[in-house]
This record gives C-alpha cells, sequence and structure tokens, in this order.
C-alpha cells in the first residue's frame, strides 16, 4: 500500500525530465477531468444566472510510476482569499503573479494539492510555501516562506514541462522562499 510520505518522497526523487505531459487545449490534446462548475451569480429568487467554469491546463505523468499523475493549471476560484496576485518581491521587479493549483493524483485520485505562482506573464512557475514571520510577536514583520522539497519538484516538473526550468532558480530566490532539506522535512 502506499500512503501520502511515499508518494511525497516520490514527488521529491523526481527528476523534472521523468514526466510525460499532456495537454488539454490544442491538438493532440486530450480531456483532464471534468471541468469545476462553480456558481458565480444568482437573482434573488436563488435562481443560478452565472456559472464559473474552471479545469486544469495540463497533465503529468511519472513516467517510472504512471499511478502518480499531476494535474495542474487550474485557477482559484474568484472569490478564494489565497488569490492575492500583488507582492512587494514581484512589484519591485514589475512582474505580474497568478496563483495555480497542482492537484497531486495517485491512481486517478486527488491525494495532495499544491500552490504555486505563475510568475512574470509565465516566464517560471515557484511554488508557494507555508509564511514564516521573521519576528513571532509582530504579524506586520516581514517573513518569508519555507518549502517542502516535494512541492518545489512539482514545480519544477511543470517548470521542465514548459521550458522554463533554466529560470526556476531564479525566480525562487527572488521570492525569498527557502527549499526545506530533502532527508525527510516537510515531506
Amino acid at each position: 500500500m502506499t500512503g501520502l510520505l511515499e508518494i511525497r518522497a516520490m514527488l521529491a526523487q523526481a527528476d523534472p525530465a521523468d514526466w510525460n505531459r499532456i495537454g488539454s487545449w490544442g491538438s493532440g490534446a486530450a480531456p483532464i477531468s471534468y471541468p469545476l462548475m462553480d456558481l458565480a451569480d444568482a437573482d434573488s429568487y436563488g435562481h443560478v444566472t452565472k456559472w464559473h467554469l474552471r479545469d486544469y491546463s495540463d497533465l503529468l505523468v511519472y513516467r517510472p510510476e504512471v499511478d502518480l499523475s499531476i494535474a495542474y493549471g487550474l485557477r482559484p476560484h474568484p472569490r478564494d482569499q489565497d488569490n492575492r496576485r500583488t507582492f512587494d518581491w514581484a512589484t519591485s521587479h514589475d512582474w505580474s503573479v497568478e496563483v495555480n493549483i497542482a492537484d497531486v493524483r495517485w491512481r486517478g485520485q486527488l491525494v495532495d494539492r499544491a500552490y504555486y505562482w505563475v510568475v512574470d506573464n509565465g516566464s517560471a512557475e515557484v511554488p508557494i510555501g507555508k509564511l514564516v514571520l521573521d519576528r513571532e510577536d509582530d504579524d506586520q514583520a516581514p517573513g518569508h516562506h519555507t518549502v517542502p522539497i516535494w512541492l518545489d519538484s512539482v514545480t519544477c516538473a511543470i517548470s521542465f514541462a514548459h521550458g522554463t526550468l533554466d529560470q526556476h532558480a531564479y525566480y525562487l530566490k527572488a521570492t525569498g522562499s527557502i527549499i526545506e532539506g530533502s532527508t525527510g522535512l516537510g515531506i
């Protein structure tokens, strides 16, 4: 039986080139999943007047273990509180930032979720880790994000699939994120 820790360990050890990309748009595309349909608006009688549809852009299948896949490119719901797009590190470089979601699947079932930033109009994909304040007694103090290595590996695989892996380290450093160690920490 394969558990979440084993899946995260596989992700952490995966080479970005070991993933097969299946696009959901354009020539040779295939459906990645059913679109997510959310209520966008309703009238005063409760009748739906508008739906909001979201879907993944692509699917990565891990070649050494095809039970493991990553569906990615899903945008958060517009009302999601974690859909922030303005960050000091990006503003100082005049970079655009979009939040995306990558869902880790085992045998087609969702087992984990990763949030990541698409930076500078798609120049790189970098993971969103856990915010750690530099001073715990001051919630306005600057902080940094700590990123488990498995989460960084997910965004490296996505970056490789889009030909932007060479920019990954540069943009990751600009975010101030710190990758946790690869020997158990954060896996």
